[in-house]
């Protein structure tokens, strides 16, 4: 995917793209090697969709880190499980409830 196709696309979109990327087990890697490199791609995606959802939602204006931190920790405890859509929902809901003023 292009840089200019990926900046039109949402948040959890882009996300979404950034976790099907991960290409799975590289020649001669243990099962443990490429678990714990999965394990460091999806937290790096994770990291950027947070970052995404930040800036979509908020752009310029931000909250303070730590309610930043917070609102997406809700979110993602709430929509993880069925998928970046849902954490995106669930963030965009919340969200007015730490805009600053």
């Amino acid at each position: 995917m292009t840089a200019a196709a990926t900046a039109e696309l949402l948040p959890y979109q882009r996300a979404e793209a950034a976790e099907r990327a991960f290409g799975g087990a590289l020649p001669g890697e243990t099962t443990r090697e490429t678990r714990e490199r999965r394990r460091i791609h999806e937290a790096a995606v994770r990291e950027g969709f947070k970052r995404d959802l930040e800036a979509f939602q908020f752009g310029d204006r931000q909250p303070s880190a730590t309610k930043l931190a917070k609102l997406f920790e809700i979110a993602w405890d709430y929509g993880h499980s069925n998928g970046y859509h849902e954490v995106e929902g669930h963030y965009n809901e919340l969200a007015p409830l730490v805009e600053p003023e």
